[in-house]
């Protein structure tokens, strides 16, 4: 062998550009939309005759399709390209009291099918069980029919999730106990698919990143406020879990609750009647239909608005106070069915103002309701893309 055959040492195997100029090329269509080739060469900065031979690769391989020409212009007919509609199919499920929530989609991000499979009896496993084994067989016969296989199912759960094994956790003070399963053994007979588990405020914190008011944030933290509290925490563009999946699990936040005795955020509450009778869950509607007596004539009804509000806003301002006292968040957003009252909110931001040392950035989320959801669709779409040509290959 002469010194001319040997491998030169530092350039990249022949497969291995192929893989980069792949995804490239599926990056950017799926940035795009439609592309032709000679826009694919530009925008990746790759050779035309390399990007035709990766486009013929991506299109036999089912993940490309032609779907017309440009014409108009002087010069050769250029075709257009885009994700091929048997490329795949994403499933998105929330899972919480209220029911399962899915939402189906293309790999584009395009949605195509949402769905609530409402709950079942409290405090009943078998029916959240059932529930998700329905509402999934559901979507796959919605999803495989038009948009080939499905490629990967993102769970949002009401409780934590352990970030080494996925097991869901249930902790004492749990809102949401019935929802202790295994979700790869509950569809292990309905999906093959890899299924991702994440937190439902984690999921809601990662859609307001994506997409809400945390866009272009490295720092922020998302505090959830409905029947329990729940915070998502962003530093320096990631997600913080925590060793055991429990960052963010401010309802464990000790409070005082009389000389040298202290409680839990949330059990403390209880005690002072806002708490559903049983459950640990803070009383959701009870609560709102409370404030809303401070838009009334009755005396007695607006004096429990203004207990209600000055407890509850003092709450959540001191959770975001030992927040900022921590990790020092650029922005903190308040979402959840209670986070986003008027009066609430405001009397955070009071408590803020008044007891940390400086100013501190409260925004309301901007997703709303459907956050964790949407967040769920993101987890499924990030894990597909990343991993589309590996199973195209398989």
């Amino acid at each position: 062998m002469t010194p001319f055959d040997m491998p030169r040492p530092g350039l990249p195997r022949h497969g291995l550009l192929r893989e980069i100029t792949d995804q490239a090329v599926i990056d950017t269509v799926l940035a795009r939309g439609q592309v032709t080739r000679s826009e694919l060469a530009e925008l990746t900065g790759i050779s035309k005759p390399t990007i035709s031979e990766s486009a013929r690769r991506l299109e036999g391989a089912g993940l490309l399709q032609a779907t017309g020409v440009r014409s108009g212009f002087r010069g050769r007919v250029a075709t257009y390209y885009e994700l091929a509609t048997q490329a795949g199919w994403v499933l998105a499920m929330d899972i919480d009291s209220e029911g399962v929530h899915t939402r189906c989609a293309d790999l584009s991000g395009v949605v195509f099918d949402e769905h609530h499979h409402p709950p079942g009896p409290q405090g009943d496993t078998g029916a959240v069980v059932r529930s998700i084994r329905a509402a999934t067989r559901r979507s796959i016969k919605k999803g495989d029919r038009t948009h080939g296989r499905l490629r990967a199912l993102a769970m949002s759960v009401s409780n934590a999730v352990d970030p080494a094994t996925s097991r869901i956790l249930v902790l004492p003070s749990a809102s949401f106990p019935e929802g202790k399963l295994d979700p790869s053994t509950v569809l292990a007979d309905l999906v093959t698919a890899p299924i991702l588990v994440d937190n439902d405020i984690n999921c809601a914190a990662l859609a307001e990143h994506r997409a809400g008011a945390a866009v272009g944030e490295d720092s922020f933290a998302y505090l959830f406020v409905g029947s329990g509290f729940g915070m998502g925490l962003y530093s320096n563009g990631r997600m913080i879990r925590g060793a055991h999946g429990l960052a963010g699990e401010v309802s464990y936040l000790a409070t005082a609750t009389g000389p040298a005795e202290y409680s839990t955020l949330v059990s403390a509450l209880g005690q002072q009647g806002f708490g559903t009778p049983d459950s640990n869950a803070l009383d959701v509607p009870t609560i709102r239909r409370s404030l809303a007596g401070g838009r009334t004539e009755d005396k007695e009804a607006a004096r429990a608005a203004a207990k209600a509000a000055r407890t509850l806003g003092t709450a959540i301002g001191q959770i975001i106070i030992a927040t900022c006292a921590v990790v020092d968040p650029d922005l903190v957003l308040v979402g959840g069915p209670l986070g986003r009252h008027p009066a609430l909110f405001e009397r955070a931001r009071r408590t803020v103002a008044d007891l940390f040392p400086s100013p501190v950035r409260i925004e309301l989320g901007a997703i709303g309701e459907t956050a964790s959801l949407q967040g769920a669709l993101h987890l499924a779409l990030d894990h597909s893309r990343r991993n589309l040509l590996k199973s195209a290959s398989a």
